[in-house]
């Protein structure tokens, strides 16, 4: 079985490391663009460095020419050792560039001359010279002219270089950059395939709510889906119709035995507690098929707006709610399992409700020293009664709060609102145990009553300024626990 959450994450770990993938290889490709940038720069400079080194020798051979001093002759030779070095490092340099090395070895051999030429015209043996300073003087001017061949020549190396430079990488880049958007796409088609799938499996639940809605059961059940989270629900969903439908047909049963039973056999006590036990798990099934519809409304429109971690939450809180209400048999459960049933009605409550209406929930702690039992979802109808009745006009500033603390001999909840009250007749109703318009009052107080054998189980206070509703969770079903009012 996939997980929803978990292939989400995948593809978006997926587009990440491919993301950073194509970055480091921009940044590569652009480094080494630049460091060849840099070493044709640097050449460029050697050779401008061999022309103002052969411009200093020639400065300095006239110097000494003319005045015939030792330091003259000493900075001359020192430009022709800088000469030299530079000649040899470009000749490395340019060993690429075919017209680059033919230029730089004549002007290397002219360079030689040129030294045995001077060497000869310096020597103080020597009486008659091969050479005069005039041969010498156009020499350099060979020499100057075959420099400014050679960097003319390098020059062109270069710009051809760089211009295949900038082609080749340019290409690179647009290759690099067109798989990238290549995966782009293909991870927003998944995405969008993963989105469409889940967008159809919650419509399929949201049309076969609406069907429970119109009391019908005899519909196909939702089909399964392969990711866990849909899964879960499906199968609840599925389960929970079943069993409302089996239900009913049990309590269409039940009906009609009671019809058919005398007087007589009413008054027999294990008749008695068999249909008290009927019309509890009668009472627990009603489940409200607008909430249901609504919660899935919520997840489409979650789903709708890329609210991911927002729908996987409401998809386990209304899985957890639907689990107790189809796997729950027991009559009473513990008060720590109501408590998170309640918590997760609240969080899709505040989801649906949003900055409307505050909800509060107010938790004592000492209680969970004693094992305390009490109906399954017995809170959840007065924090909808209070939402839906009570501050169903409201628009802002609604507030409901839950209260649950610990009395000597019971457990206390008070749920109250700061909306509109009940109206008379909605209280003469409960009294008379009439079905008006707050069933889920009346299954509330009938529930209590039909598991603790008492009728003191429910306090309501109400006014123009909100409704207060008091149940009572008896530790002791003996009846001897009295409740005060105060």
């Amino acid at each position: 079985m996939k997980s929803l959450q978990r292939e989400i994450k995948e593809n978006h770990i997926i587009f990440c490391v491919s993301l950073v993938l194509i970055i480091c290889i921009n940044l590569f490709l652009s480094m080494q663009f630049m460091r060849r940038y840099s070493d044709y720069m640097s050449n460029y400079r050697k050779i401008n460095k061999v022309e103002i080194a052969f411009n200093d020798s020639r400065k300095f051979f006239h110097l000494y020419n003319k005045e015939r001093e030792d330091s003259a002759y000493e900075l001359y030779d020192n430009s022709l050792s800088r000469i030299s070095e530079l000649l040899e490092s470009i000749g490395r340099d340019v060993s690429g560039d075919r017209q680059s090395r033919m230029m730089l070895r004549i002007v290397s051999q002219m360079m030689d001359h040129r030294t045995e030429v001077i060497e000869g015209y310096v020597s103080p043996g020597s009486l008659e010279k091969e050479h005069g300073i005039d041969y010498i003087e156009e020499l350099d001017l060979l020499i100057e002219s075959n420099l400014n061949l050679l960097t003319t020549s390098y020059l062109d190396y270069v710009t051809a270089s760089y211009e295949e430079t900038v082609k080749t990488q340019g290409f690179s880049l647009i290759l690099i950059n067109l798989l990238l958007a290549l995966g782009d796409i293909s991870i927003l088609f998944l995405n969008r395939y993963l989105f469409d799938k889940i967008f159809e499996s919650v419509k399929k639940l949201r049309d076969a709510a609406s069907e429970i809605g119109k009391r019908n059961f005899e519909g196909e059940d939702v089909p399964d889906d392969k990711y866990e989270e849909i899964h879960v629900v499906v199968n609840a969903f599925n389960g929970m119709k079943h069993t409302i439908r089996d239900m009913i047909e049990e309590i269409n049963r039940n009906f009609e035995m009671k019809d058919k039973l005398s007087a007589q056999m009413l008054e027999n006590e294990k008749q008695k507690r068999r249909l008290a036990e009927s019309k509890m798990k009668e009472l627990q099934l009603q489940i409200n098929p607008h909430f249901l519809f609504n919660t899935l409304s919520l997840v489409i429109r979650s789903i709708q707006l890329e609210e991911n971690k927002t729908a996987v939450m409401l998809i386990k809180a209304i899985s957890k709610i639907l689990r107790s209400s189809i796997e729950t048999h027991a009559l009473a459960i513990p008060l720590d399992e109501e408590i998170e049933l309640l918590e997760s009605y609240l969080y899709i409550q505040r989801v649906h409700c949003k900055d409307r209406i505050a909800l509060v929930l107010d938790v004592r702690k000492s209680y969970m020293e004693e094992d305390v039992l009490v109906p399954p979802l017995i809170i959840q109808p007065l924090v909808e009664n209070s939402i839906s009745h009570g501050l169903m006009n409201v628009t802002e500033n609604g507030k409901v709060s839950i209260a649950i603390t610990e009395k000597p001999d019971f457990i206390e909840v008070k749920v109250s609102d700061n909306g509109c009250g009940l109206s008379q007749e909605t209280l003469d109703d409960l009294k008379a145990h009439r079905t008006g318009k707050r069933i889920g009052l009346l299954n509330v107080l009938e529930r209590l009553q039909l598991l603790y054998h008492r009728e003191d189980v429910m306090n309501i206070t109400t006014g123009d300024t909100g409704t207060e509703i008091a149940i009572y969770f008896f530790k002791n079903n003996d009846g001897s626990a009295e409740i005060s009012k105060s």
